[in-house]
């Protein structure tokens, strides 16, 4: 199955309305299993969302089954869901310049 790691914007992410509205895909490289990017993928993330013009809001990178086009299958998003394989993601809340965190 052909992955791309994808960076969405949570549009409303306080509400029952909520959604992703999808931003940018990057095809992985190489054969690996998709496991091996959940340790970069947050860092990822901030590097792309650092690199853009990206307001304040919740934002959400995941590794996502592509279609013959590259773009996010949803229906294969959905097998994967079905067959119980947890999903390779991250949320970052970004400030427009940075990550926001707890304080400690």
């Amino acid at each position: 199955m052909r992955c791309a790691i994808a960076l969405y914007q949570v549009v409303n992410s306080e509400s029952i309305g909520s959604y992703d509205r999808l931003l940018l895909v990057e095809p992985l490289p190489g054969d690996e299993s998709p496991d091996v990017w959940q340790g970069c993928l947050h860092d990822w993330a901030l590097a792309k969302l650092g690199r853009g013009d990206h307001r304040f809001g919740m934002y959400l990178a995941a590794v996502v089954p592509v279609d013959d086009q590259g773009q996010p299958d949803e229906d294969k998003l959905h097998d994967l869901v079905e067959q119980d394989l947890a999903p390779i993601e991250t949320h970052v809340c970004w400030s427009g310049f940075g990550e926001l965190v707890d304080a400690p």
